[in-house]
């Protein structure tokens, strides 16, 4: 089922990458451990583009230096992997 909803009932489908969620997991793995792929996912479920989901994990760690690190690392697009 490669369907995608663009229908706002919580049918499931996101605009997402699967690279690129992957990318940000790994990111986030390196804060808060086996925790990230679980907020990614549910991030991503909700999210309404990028930005926002990288708004959205964000905020899901302590301090005001690891938002911010987190944030740059996300945004730098990465060619391949």
């Amino acid at each position: 089922g490669g369907v995608h909803g663009t229908d706002a009932s919580g049918v499931p489908g996101h605009p997402f990458d699967a690279l690129e969620l992957h990318r940000i997991e790994r990111y986030l793995a390196g804060y808060i451990g086996p925790l990230a792929r679980h907020l990614v996912k549910a991030a991503a479920s909700r999210a309404t583009g990028k930005e926002d989901l990288i708004a959205r994990i964000a905020t899901e760690l302590d301090t005001e230096s690891d938002r911010h690190e987190f944030t740059r690392r996300c945004r730098i697009e990465q060619p391949g992997d």
